[in-house]
């Protein structure tokens, strides 16, 4: 098939999930023998810089000049659209949810909806965002919108009127970190949390239930990997929570993989995720997974996972101190990890996508 990826996100993230998501679709499509295009003339997308396979003819704008790129995004935007309708295609895929402005006839469009986080959650999320309003636009505009879990299709199917033979469920792939992966980061025993920590994401459930039980605060640190540094408020929020032996941390894949590989346990405690990719990470690196029990998480983590409520402290207490103090709990769940992500590639990613684009093509 004749593919083609808008440059929607290329223009608006320099590295970011949903740019990855398209850079691994787009490899694992050619590498099974499909032809993909990416219509970008000027991007800030790093990534597109580190998959060889994708023919990107854009020029890429380091830095500050990556502002430009944002800037224009509108501008950019109708250019791509005009490259896109000189292409003999089969379908176009937009990477983000603005709709094209001009629709070439015949042309099947398709969008990815990542989560329906904005809608169920506007107290935590960005008003200032476009994207919440275009999202409806480009889902009802659509010829087919793939879905990355069944939770998300599910809230799709309960937030807009739609004909649920338009969506399909795609899960996303995870790649195991190449490379040699670094020693120990951190010289005392740690949990570890990965990403940003505000609103949905929960992490303050983690910090109490860690400073709930005496034994876990005293035996475990807590190490924050990513996101923003600690804002006084947080420092004040685990000072009151007694947890005292906390770290932050930032780096690239490689200190990332070195701190799940070293981690006693990975926690997840997000209240809302539409997919979840950092579970599937840890358990790459043959790290237990302490997760939430909401969303589309157990529908990702499966029995690989301890779950736990995450608007339950003690649950949560309850979970982790299972995990951290039984060798055989904690190896059970490694074991299960290891099987677990077998069933995320993204050689099958592509392949049930490809599925959905003849399905677009067909209607």
């Amino acid at each position: 098939m004749k593919i083609a990826f808008d440059n929607q996100i290329f223009s608006l993230q320099d590295r970011g999930g949903i740019s990855r998501y398209f850079c691994e679709l787009g490899s694992a499509l050619i590498s099974a023998g499909d032809d993909v295009s990416i219509a970008s003339v000027l991007h800030r997308n790093l990534h597109l810089e580190e998959y060889k396979a994708l023919p990107t003819s854009g020029t890429l704008l380091r830095g500050r000049a990556g502002v430009i790129a944002s800037s224009l995004a509108p501008i950019l935007s109708v250019i791509s659209e005009v490259s896109i309708a000189r292409m003999k295609l089969d379908v176009l895929h937009l990477t983000y949810y603005k709709p094209p402005v001009r629709r070439r006839r015949r042309l099947p469009v398709l969008v990815t909806v990542h989560d329906m986080i904005p809608e169920l959650y506007p107290n935590m999320t960005s008003s200032k965002d476009p994207a919440v309003l275009w999202k409806k636009d480009a889902v009802l505009a659509a010829d087919h919108v793939i879905c990355d879990s069944h939770n998300t299709k599910k809230e799709l199917l309960n937030h807009l009127k739609l004909c649920e033979s338009k969506l399909s469920v795609v899960h996303l792939g995870v790649r195991p970190f190449t490379g040699a992966i670094p020693g120990r980061q951190h010289s005392r025993p740690y949990v570890l949390y990965v990403g940003k920590r505000d609103g949905y994401k929960n992490f303050s459930t983690l910090i109490k239930a860690i400073g709930a039980r005496k034994l876990l605060r005293e035996s475990f640190d807590v190490v924050a990997l990513g996101g923003p540094t600690f804002s006084q408020e947080e420092r004040t929020e685990i000072s009151r929570a007694n947890v005292q032996a906390y770290r932050y941390a930032g780096g690239d894949d490689t200190l990332l993989a070195a701190f799940y590989r070293h981690a006693a346990a990975f926690i997840y405690p997000s209240l809302h995720e539409g997919f979840g990719m950092p579970p599937l990470e840890a358990m790459t690196q043959l790290c237990p997974v302490i997760a939430s029990s909401e969303s589309s998480i157990p529908e990702v983590v499966g029995d690989a996972a301890m779950l736990a409520d995450p608007r339950d402290v003690d649950a949560m207490a309850d979970a982790i101190d299972r995990v951290l103090h039984s060798a055989c709990v904690s190896t059970a769940l490694v074991e299960r990890g290891k099987e677990r992500v077998r069933s995320f590639t993204w050689e099958k990613c592509a392949k049930e996508t490809r599925a959905a684009y003849l399905a677009a093509v067909a209607q």
